[in-house]
């Protein structure tokens, strides 16, 4: 395996790690909000997700937790 090909596969990897360290702070916001603002349990936000609105909301959040990872090969190479 060539010296580049593996630290692709290490960046690859702390991309990956960024997006779900961005999602689950993502997440605790958005409980807190709820249990302080709304007043809302974590069980009943939890039950969001099994509304259409909530599946929705799910694929968005795993889109935003790839999306280093995705968008990782549409940078110019570094000189």
């Amino acid at each position: 395996m060539a010296a580049g090909q593996s630290r692709n596969i290490r960046g690859s990897g702390a991309l990956a790690a960024m997006g779900v360290g961005a999602l689950l702070l993502q997440q605790i916001a958005d409980f807190t909000v709820g249990i302080m603002l709304r007043g809302l349990t974590p069980s009943e936000q939890l039950q969001n997700f099994g509304t259409p609105a909530g599946v929705i909301y799910a694929v968005a959040l795993a889109l935003f937790a790839a999306m280093p990872t995705l968008l990782s090969g549409r940078r110019p190479p570094q000189p």
